[in-house]
């Protein structure tokens, strides 16, 4: 008995300053993370897939400014995109997964003579701003007309982008239209994403490049912006011998590569038959 009262007064402790441990411990982990190593990782990423990622950062740079705020949703697949504007020139480019506008007009930007099809949920369905969530959070979120009006006004100043109001399920049914880039960053939940992938796969020119975003390698559990999903769909495509897929860094601060558990990936794949 006595041995119990002893561990319980040794745990209250422990157990009421369990947070502020958590954060030194992470704290102390961030700190062994070297910015010049992630740099140095992935110069070497973009270089396995042919591009250049420094090249592409300072062009990204000159347009954007520097990226300085972790909580943004800008990350590296401006760089990405970028780095393939600089070596590729697609006539018909898909962007699954619209949001704010805010990426698609950087793709009518430095693909300024590519025909930008992006397509996304109908304001009014309940998963419009869940679907990075699990299927049963529909009812937080609710998107405002002034949102909608602001990403279309956004979409308008560009006349090489073309906006369809659907949910990508139903491009099932759509047979004749091919692209030669697709971008798939639209629901990230099973089975909608698998099926994202395989309709983008799908639709794509042999020879063509796919990127998904937010791409984990293990298990995020009990965790919402899920993703692990898309790697083990992109996995099985590659073992059959369809796809070749690289990942990116998703982002280069420290604070979200100290953790190899829950470090986010961008992919980027070729069809192959």
């Amino acid at each position: 008995m006595k041995s119990i009262e002893i561990l319980k007064k040794i745990w209250r402790p422990i157990y009421r300053n369990r947070r502020p441990i958590k954060r030194l411990v992470r704290k102390w982990r961030v700190s062994k993370v070297s910015q010049a190593n992630l740099h140095a990782e992935q110069i070497q990423r973009f270089s396995d897939l042919g591009l250049d990622w420094q090249v592409a950062r300072d062009e990204v740079e000159r347009l954007l400014g520097k990226n300085t705020d972790i909580s943004s949703h800008r990350s590296e697949h401006y760089e990405l995109l970028m780095a393939i504007s600089i070596k590729h020139s697609p006539k018909r480019i898909l962007e699954i997964g619209t949001a704010e506008g805010d990426f698609t007009s950087f793709l009518a930007l430095i693909f300024p003579d590519s025909e930008i099809e992006t397509i996304d949920l109908p304001s009014s369905d309940s998963r419009f701003w869940n679907a990075t969530t699990k299927l049963s959070n529909t009812k937080s979120g609710k998107v405002s007309r002034s949102e909608v009006e602001e990403r279309d006004a956004k979409l308008q100043k560009f006349s090489n982008i073309r906006f369809r109001e659907m949910n990508s399920l139903a491009l099932t049914f759509q047979e004749a239209d091919k692209y030669d880039l697709i971008w798939v960053d639209g629901d990230h939940t099973y089975p909608v994403v698998s099926v994202d992938i395989a309709n983008a796969l799908r639709l794509l020119n042999i020879g063509g490049i796919l990127g998904f975003d937010d791409i984990y390698e293990t298990s995020q559990v009990n965790y919402q912006w899920v993703g692990q999903e898309s790697y083990e769909t992109l996995v099985q495509f590659n073992n059959a011998g369809l796809v070749d897929f690289k990942l990116i860094l998703k982002k280069l601060f420290r604070e979200k590569n100290y953790d190899k558990k829950s470090q986010k990936f961008i992919a980027i794949a070729t069809r192959k038959t």
